[in-house]
C-alpha cells in the first residue's frame, strides 16, 4: 500500500490535472532543469475520521509564483464530510470526498491566479 502522504499528493495532483487538462502538474521534487511557473504548497494539519463519524481535513495551502518568488494566494481549508456507514470503505470514501473538495478549491484559485497574471493568454 502507498503511504498516506504520497497518496494524498498524487491524488491532489491527479485532481488538478483532471480539472485543468491544458496545464501540466508535477510532484515535488521535480528536476532542477524543469521550468515551473507556480507551486502549490499544502500543509495538512489534520486528516482523520473523528468520533462523530466525520472525515475532517484541515489544511493550509498557498500558490507561489516561482519566477517572481511571490505568494499569490494563501488559504486555510477546514473540510468535513459525513461518513455514511461504519466500515472502512465508507471512511475512505468520505476522506476521498474531502480531498476532492480541497482540490476543487485549489483549482478555482489557480484558475483565478492564472487568468489575472500578466502575460497569460487565457
Amino acid at each position: 500500500a502507498e503511504p498516506v502522504q504520497d497518496n494524498f499528493k498524487r491524488v491532489v495532483s491527479e485532481n488538478l490535472a483532471r480539472q485543468m487538462p491544458n496545464d501540466h502538474f508535477l510532484l515535488f521534487p521535480w528536476e532542477y532543469t524543469t521550468s515551473v511557473d507556480y507551486q502549490v504548497k499544502i500543509d495538512v494539519l489534520r486528516f482523520i475520521v473523528d468520533q462523530q463519524h466525520q472525515s475532517r481535513l484541515t489544511a493550509r495551502w498557498q500558490i507561489v509564483d516561482l519566477k517572481q518568488r511571490k505568494t499569490l494566494a494563501q488559504q486555510r481549508a477546514d473540510l468535513r464530510q459525513q461518513v455514511d456507514g461504519a466500515d472502512y470503505d465508507a471512511m475512505v470514501k468520505a476522506q476521498s470526498e474531502s480531498v476532492a473538495a480541497l482540490s476543487m478549491a485549489i483549482v478555482a484559485e489557480l484558475q483565478r491566479v492564472i487568468a489575472t497574471s500578466p502575460g497569460t493568454d487565457r
